[in-house]
């Protein structure tokens, strides 16, 4: 009877509360590692998916539309500045011309007191040898024009 007892005290402890504190916080502690693990794992494909989100949003038509209206708004901004400048430049470039043709040009010549004789053909006279007596010339002056005819030409 004593062996059989002391079986019976091995299997069965006095306090049962004891017995079945062991298997309750072993299976606590395995709920908790379950539960860390899925939370970890959770952590994990969600950062996949927004990783995800965000490249798909950056691939979306919508969004590469958006980048390639940025860039030719840009463009164009850059194409309309660029044209200013080159009118701006041509304008300036014109000016000086328009300047350099009138410090050039017989109006400034005429301004100074010299004149433009032409024959009847309108050939400009360069040389008194060229004219013969009667030819009829055209004079330009600053201000109006004079016809005479050669009576005598010198050297």
């Amino acid at each position: 009877v004593t062996v059989l007892t002391s079986a019976r005290r091995a299997l069965m402890p006095r306090d049962p509360e004891r017995a079945l504190r062991e298997p309750i916080q072993k299976l606590d502690g395995l709920r908790e590692d379950l539960k860390s693990a899925s939370d970890n794992r959770l952590d994990s494909l969600l950062g996949r998916l927004k990783e995800a989100t965000i490249l798909h949003e950056a691939h979306h038509p919508k969004r590469i539309l958006q980048r390639r209206e940025e860039r030719l708004d840009q463009t164009s901004t850059l194409l309309e500045r660029a044209s200013k400048n080159a009118l701006q430049h041509s304008e300036d470039r014109l000016k000086r011309l328009a300047s350099l043709v009138r410090t050039l040009g017989p109006e400034s010549t005429f301004a100074r007191g010299f004149s433009i004789t032409t024959n009847e053909q309108g050939d400009i006279v360069r040389d008194a040898a060229n004219l013969k007596q009667g030819d009829v010339l055209e004079t330009r002056l600053a201000s109006g024009k004079v016809f005479s005819s050669v009576s005598e030409t010198r050297d």
